[in-house]
C-alpha cells in the first residue's frame, strides 16, 4: 500500500505551515524548506498509547544520512508534537547528533498519508505550502520506538511563545528500512513515493 504518493519537492525554497495553538493565528507559523529538501508529515505519541484519537501532524525532513529513527529539537517536541518530554521514558547513556548532546526517548512514530498537491500560489518571491489536512489515519511505524531529542535551554523552556528556530525535525532512513518501507524518487518529475511492503503499524479504530 502506498502511504505517500507522488509528493512533489522543489528546486527552490518553500515555506511549510507548522502547528500552532495561537487562536489568533490558526494556520500557525511557517518553517523554511530548503531547495531539494523533502518534507513528510509525522506524529509522536507515548508507547502506551495503543490507540490514540488524534496524532498531531508536523513536518519532518526526510534524511537518508540520519542514523536515528527521528531527530527533533525539544522546542519542536513541546510546541508541535505535544507529548511532554517528562511523559517519555529516557534511555541511559550519552549521545550526540551533529556534535550536540542528545537524549534518546522511547516513543511511537506515526507517518501520515500525503494529501495531494500542497503548494499554494506564490506570495511575492516566496512559495507557501497549503495547511496539511489529514485525509486518512496515519500509520504507526511499530519497529521504530526511539527518538533523539536535543535538549532546550532553560530560557527556551520558559518562553513557550517562542517560535522554535532550530532545524526542522528529521526522519531517518533507519525508520524506513526497519519498517520495510520502499522509497522511490522520480528525479525528472521531482516526486517522492513511500509504500509499505508488509502489513505494518496500528490504525485508529
Amino acid at each position: 500500500m502506498t502511504i505517500i504518493k507522488n509528493q512533489r519537492f522543489y528546486g527552490t525554497e518553500t515555506f511549510i505551515p507548522v502547528p500552532s495553538d495561537d487562536l489568533s493565528h490558526p494556520l500557525g507559523d511557517h518553517a523554511k524548506i530548503k531547495s531539494y529538501q523533502i518534507a513528510v508529515y509525522v506524529g509522536l505519541t507515548t508507547l502506551d498509547e495503543k490507540i490514540s484519537p488524534y496524532v498531531r501532524a508536523f513536518p519532518a525532513i526526510l534524511d537518508t544520512g540520519l542514523s536515528f529513527h527521528l531527530h527533533i529539537d525539544e522546542a519542536h517536541l513541546r510546541r508541535w508534537a505535544k507529548p511532554n518530554p517528562r511523559s517519555l521514558r529516557p534511555h541511559e547513556g550519552r549521545f550526540t547528533v551533529n556534535g550536540l548532546p542528545t537524549t534518546l526517548y522511547s516513543a511511537s512514530i506515526w507517518l501520515h498519508y500525503n494529501s495531494g498537491e500542497q503548494l499554494s500560489e506564490a506570495s511575492g518571491r516566496s512559495r507557501f505550502h497549503r495547511p496539511f489536512v489529514p485525509r486518512r489515519d496515519p500509520i504507526c511505524l511499530d519497529r521504530s520506538f526511539t527518538i533523539a531529542v536535543n535538549p532546550a535551554s532553560d530560557a527556551e523552556r520558559a518562553d513557550v511563545r517562542r517560535v522554535p528556530s532550530p532545524r526542522l525535525p528529521t526522519l531517518g532512513l533507519r525508520a524506513l528500512v526497519l519498517n520495510d518501507l520502499s522509497l522511490h524518487i522520480e528525479a525528472g518529475a521531482r516526486t517522492l513515493s513511500i509504500a509499505r511492503k508488509r502489513k505494518i503499524g496500528r490504525l485508529f479504530s
